[in-house]
C-alpha cells in the first residue's frame, strides 16, 4: 500500500514540485527578510487556502492548487501608500540593490538545492551500468581484441568507472586512437588494446548534428539461445532452435559470453580447432565424453543428447577446411556456434512462456497490435519473416535491393541492437515527405528448416512525431524477438572521498544546467517547437515513473526539476524573476524608478504571458494524453 501511494503519479508530483518550489519562495522570503523587507504572505499552491497559520504580520499557507507558490511582500501594490516610516520594509520602495537580491534569490535557491542534492548523492553513490561491454562484429573494438565481457578501467590512463564515462571518452575523440586497459573475466592481469573510434554522424537529442566517435560495443548483452543449422555443430549437439543454455557442467551461463567464454574451460581445449580435433581422435577410440549441456526448452530444462556420428562428420569438415585454407584459423567459438537474440516468437509462445516463469521477453511491448501494426507484420511475412526464423544479417547500401546486393556491405546481426541500427539508418534515409509507402532491405535468416538464405523485404514506412513533435518517416519493424538483451551489471558510482563529494556535485550541477540552457535557448530561437513544453500533467507522469524507479532517481529528479525551474524563471520576461532583475537593470541605467504607466503595462503582459504559457503546457499535455504527440 505504502509502495503503491509513493509512486501515485499525483502523490509524486505533490511532493517533487512542493519541494521545488518551497525551495524557490523561501530563497525570496529569507533574503527578503534578512534585508528588513516585511512579508504579508508566504504561500506554496494557489486557489483556496488548504492550511494555514498566522505568525507576526506573516500569513503561513498551503493552497490546494499545487502548481506554483509565491511570496506577498508589503508595499507590492503598485497603487497602494507607503508610509515614509516604513518605505524600508516595502519591496517597490526599498533600495534597489535589495530588490536585485531578492529577485535573484528564487533561483538561487533552486542551485542551491540540486548542489545539495547532488552533493548528498555524490558521497552515497549512485546506480550505473557498468563499463562492462559487449562487442559489435565488424566493428573497432572487434578489430583491436576487445572481446564480450571485458570491463574497461580506463582510457589513456583516465579511470573509468561507469558506461557513462567509456561513452563521454570514446565520443569526445572520433579519429583519435585511445588506449584501453581492460579487465577481462579469468585474468588477473590487466590487458591493453588500441582502438581508434570510427566517426559518426548523428542527430543529438536537441536536434544538431553532430559527429561523435563509435567504437561497436554496447551495454546490452545477447542471450546464450541458439539457432539450429544445417550440418551445424549445434545440431551434432543437440540443439534445437530456440534453445537458451542453462548451463555447461558445473559452469552457470546467464548470458552468451558466459558460455562461449567457459567451452574451453570445460571441455579444456583452446579453441574449436582443438576441440575437433578431440572429437576426431575420440571417435577412433570411441571414448568421446562431453561435459552435459542444459537448456531452457518451451519452459522446462532439458539436457542435450549428443550425435557422435554428426560431431565427427562437422569435426572432419572443420578440419578439412583448415587443411584446405591454412590461414583461414577460426579465432573464436562465436564463428562456430549460429547464436542470436533475434529469434522471431510467435506472440502467443512468448506469453505462454512467461506465465510459466520463463525469463523470455518482448521486444515489442503490446501484445494487442493495433489494425496498422498487424498490417505491417503481414507485409514482413510475406517476404519470409515468420515465427521461427531468426535473423542472421542485413545488406547495407545506400540502395539495398537485390540488384545492389552483390556489392552492399554485410552486417552481422547478433542482438536487437544491430537490427535497431539498421532500422535507424533505413528511417534516416528515407525521412523526407516525398518519402516512399516501404523501403527496400535484404536480410539474411535461418529458415524453419534451418537453411541460411536471403529475402528481400519491402519494410513499410510510417509517418510518426519524433520527440521534438516533428513529423518522421519512420520504418515500421512490428516483429516480436526472444531477447533478454539486458545491461548486465549495475554498479554503483560515488565519489573518490568526500573531500571530492563537493566538486563532483558542481560537476554534475554545471552539467545539468548546461543541457537545460541548451533547451531553453532552443525553445526561445524556436529550433525546439513550443509543443515540446510540458506542463503539470508531464510533471506528474516523470514524477510518477521517477519515484517508481526507488528514491535516488527520485532525486536526481528533484535536482532537475530544480534547475529547470530556477533557469526558466531567469527569462527575461513579465512576471518572472529575469523580468523583474531586466526591470531593475533598466532602473539603475535610467536613475530612477520606471513611471507607473510602464510598470502597470509591464505587469498586465506579464500577467497575459504566464496565461498563455498555462494554456499552451495544458494544451500539450492533453494532446500527449490523447496520443496526438
Amino acid at each position: 500500500m505504502l509502495q503503491a501511494i509513493a509512486t501515485n503519479p499525483i502523490f509524486a508530483f505533490v511532493i517533487l514540485v512542493g519541494l521545488v518550489v518551497f525551495f524557490h519562495e523561501f530563497g525570496h522570503f529569507i533574503v527578503g527578510r534578512l534585508l528588513g523587507v516585511a512579508v504579508e504572505e508566504f504561500s506554496i499552491g494557489f486557489g483556496p487556502k488548504a492550511y494555514g497559520f498566522k505568525r507576526g504580520e506573516t500569513e503561513y499557507k498551503i493552497c490546494w492548487l499545487p502548481l506554483g507558490g509565491y511570496v506577498r511582500f508589503y508595499g507590492a501594490n503598485l497603487d497602494g501608500e507607503i508610509p515614509p516610516a516604513r518605505r524600508d520594509e516595502s519591496i517597490l520602495t526599498t533600495q534597489l540593490h535589495k530588490r536585485v537580491l531578492i529577485s535573484a534569490a528564487g533561483p538561487a535557491a533552486n542551485f542551491v538545492l540540486s548542489l545539495v542534492v547532488m552533493l548528498v548523492l555524490s558521497g552515497i553513490g549512485i546506480p550505473m551500468p557498468s563499463a562492462r561491454v559487449a562487442v559489435m562484429s565488424g566493428k573497432p573494438a572487434a578489430a583491436a581484441g576487445i572481446q564480450s565481457g571485458d570491463r574497461v578501467v580506463t582510457i589513456e590512463g583516465e579511470k573509468i568507472r561507469s558506461w557513462k564515462d567509456l561513452t563521454d571518452k570514446v565520443s569526445a575523440n572520433p579519429g583519435v586512437g585511445l588506449r584501453f586497459g581492460l579487465e577481462r573475466p579469468g585474468q588477473s592481469e590487466l590487458k591493453y588494446v588500441q582502438v581508434t573510434p570510427e566517426s559518426e554522424v548523428i542527430e543529438s537529442s536537441f536536434g544538431d548534428k553532430v559527429t561523435l566517435g563509435r567504437i561497436g560495443v554496447t551495454q546490452f548483452f545477447p542471450t546464450p539461445r541458439f539457432v539450429k543449422m544445417q550440418d551445424g555443430l549445434e545440431t551434432a549437439l543437440g540443439f534445437e532452435t530456440g534453445d537458451e543454455v542453462v548451463s555447461i557442467g558445473d559452469t552457470k551461463v546467464r548470458f552468451l559470453h558466459d558460455f562461449l567464454g567457459a567451452l574451453d574451460r570445460v571441455w579444456e581445449t583452446s579453441g574449436p580447432l582443438e576441440f575437433a580435433k578431440h572429437i576426431h581422435d575420440s571417435a577412433a577410440t570411441q571414448e568421446l565424453k562431453l561435459p552435459p549441456i542444459l537448456v531452457r526448452r518451451a519452459g522446462a530444462e532439458v539436457e542435450l543428447s549428443p550425435n557422435s556420428a554428426l560431431l565427427s562428420g562437422w569435426a572432419n569438415s572443420l578440419l578439412q577446411a583448415r587443411v584446405t585454407t591454412p590461414d583461414g584459423e577460426v579465432p573464436h567459438w562465436s564463428e562456430v556456434f549460429l547464436t542470436t537474440d533475434l529469434l522471431i516468437a510467435d506472440p502467443s509462445a512468448l506469453d505462454t512462456a512467461a506465465a510459466k516463469g520463463s525469463s523470455d521477453r518482448a521486444a515489442s511491448s503490446s501484445a494487442a497490435q493495433s489494425a496498422a501494426e498487424k498490417e505491417d507484420a503481414a507485409a514482413l511475412a510475406a517476404c519470409g519473416l515468420v515465427p521461427g526464423v531468426a535473423l542472421r544479417a542485413a545488406s547495407v547500401s545506400d540502395e539495398p535491393t537485390a540488384a545492389a546486393a552483390a556489392t552492399a556491405t554485410v552486417g552481422a546481426m547478433t542482438s536487437p541492437v544491430d537490427l535497431s541500427i539498421v532500422l535507424r539508418d533505413l528511417s534516416e534515409r528515407n525521412n523526407s515527405s516525398a518519402a516512399p509507402r516501404s523501403v527496400g532491405q535484404r536480410f539474411q535468416i535461418v529458415d524453419t528448416q534451418g537453411a541460411l538464405r536471403w529475402v528481400d523485404c519491402q519494410i513499410p514506412l510510417r509517418v510518426r512525431r519524433d520527440h521534438l513533435n516533428r513529423n518522421r518517416a519512420e520504418v515500421s519493424f512490428p516483429l516480436q524477438f526472444a531477447t533478454s538483451g539486458i545491461a548486465i551489471e549495475q554498479i554503483v558510482v560515488r565519489s573518490e572521498s568526500w573531500m571530492d563529494a563537493p566538486l563532483d556535485a558542481v560537476h554534475a550541477v554545471r552539467e545539468q544546467a548546461g543541457t537545460i540552457f541548451v533547451g531553453l535557448k532552443k525553445l526561445v530561437t524556436g529550433s525546439i517547437p513550443l509543443a515540446n513544453l510540458g506542463g503539470p500533467i508531464q510533471i506528474a507522469r516523470v514524477a510518477g515513473s521517477a519515484a517508481e524507479g526507488g528514491l535516488i532517481l527520485f532525486f536526481l529528479t528533484v535536482s532537475w526539476m530544480s534547475i529547470n525551474i530556477g533557469m526558466f524563471n531567469l527569462l527575461p520576461l513579465p512576471a518572472l524573476d529575469g523580468g523583474a532583475l531586466l526591470m531593475q537593470g533598466v532602473e539603475a541605467a535610467y536613475g530612477r524608478p520606471l513611471p507607473l504607466s510602464v510598470q502597470h503595462l509591464v505587469q498586465r503582459v506579464g500577467v497575459i504571458i504566464i496565461l498563455v504559457l498555462i494554456a499552451l503546457v495544458f494544451y500539450n499535455d492533453i494532446l500527449r494524453m490523447l496520443g496526438g504527440r
